[in-house]
C-alpha cells in the first residue's frame, strides 16, 4: 500500500465509485424489490458492501493496516472492514477515517507524560507575615 495520504484518497474514491454504481442501478433494485422499499435497501446494500469488498481485496486497500490496528487483524477481516467501509459510500470511510484520527490523537495524549507545574517553595514565616501585614 502507498503512503496514508494516496490510500485515504483510494478509499474515497472505492467509495464514491460504488456509491454512483448503486445510484445507476437503482431502478433495477426497484425492479427486482418489486416496490418493496426494505428488499430494494438490503439488495441495495449487499451489492455495494460486495463490491466494496472485490475493490478493498482486488485494490490492495486495507483501512485496519493503514491505522495500524495491533495486533494485526487477518487479511481476510481487514478486508471484509475494508469492503464495508467503501460499500458505505463516501459517508462510510469518512466515519471510519475520523474514528482513526480519533485513536491515533487518544495514543499521542497517552504516550505524552503530562507536564506538571513547577511547584513554588512553601512561603517562610516572614513572608506570610508581610502578607497578612502583621509584625513580629
Amino acid at each position: 500500500m502507498a503512503d496514508a495520504g494516496s490510500s485515504t484518497g483510494l478509499l474515497f474514491a472505492a467509495g464514491f465509485a460504488v456509491q454512483r454504481v448503486v445510484e445507476i442501478l437503482d431502478p433495477l433494485f426497484d425492479l427486482l424489490s418489486g416496490g418493496d422499499a426494505r428488499k430494494k435497501r438490503l439488495m441495495a446494500g449487499l451489492f455495494s458492501s460486495l463490491c466494496g469488498c472485490a475493490l478493498s481485496g482486488l485494490g490492495n486497500l486495507r483501512i485496519l493496516t493503514m491505522m495500524n490496528v495491533t495486533p494485526a487483524p487477518a487479511e481476510w477481516a481487514d478486508i471484509v472492514v475494508t469492503g464495508l467501509a467503501i460499500g458505505g459510500g463516501t459517508e462510510g470511510v469518512n466515519s471510519l477515517l475520523k474514528y482513526a484520527s480519533y485513536k491515533k490523537d487518544q495514543q499521542q495524549q497517552i504516550a505524552q507524560p503530562a507536564v506538571a507545574a513547577p511547584r513554588r517553595p512553601p512561603p517562610t514565616l516572614e513572608k506570610a507575615k508581610e502578607a497578612t501585614g502583621a509584625r513580629s
